[in-house]
């Protein structure tokens, strides 16, 4: 797995390639900690590379919705798979993670209530 990460105005956007697994899921969570040290607004997750995701990589995003709502950051996964999306949907997560088709959509992402 790869992640790189890049600075926009008020925004992170993290690059993830690769599977999102047990193994992986700890450079996920380190590379999600490491947002917090900045002021801003967004965070991105560009998933467009990822194939797969296990139970811990999907526990790492919602271990961070606290500390996210408490430091005011919207999270918004982009480009992820039909049946990667899935499995947040049929988790319920759908209601508490903002999805779009890409990362051209920063304008209209919106957050969940």
């Amino acid at each position: 797995m790869k992640i790189v990460s890049e600075q926009t105005p008020g925004s992170v956007v993290i690059i993830i390639q690769g599977d999102i697994d047990a193994t992986t899921s700890v450079q996920v969570d380190a590379e999600l900690n490491q947002i917090y040290q900045q002021p801003l607004k967004n965070l991105w997750v560009d998933c467009c590379e990822v194939r797969y995701i296990s139970s811990a990589g999907v526990g790492v995003f919602i271990s961070h919705l606290q500390k996210l709502e408490r430091n005011k950051i919207n999270l918004t996964l982009y480009g992820l798979k039909p049946k990667l999306k899935s499995v947040f949907t049929v988790l319920g997560l759908d209601h508490f993670l903002s999805f779009q088709p890409a990362l051209g959509d920063l304008s209209s992402s919106t957050v969940p209530e």
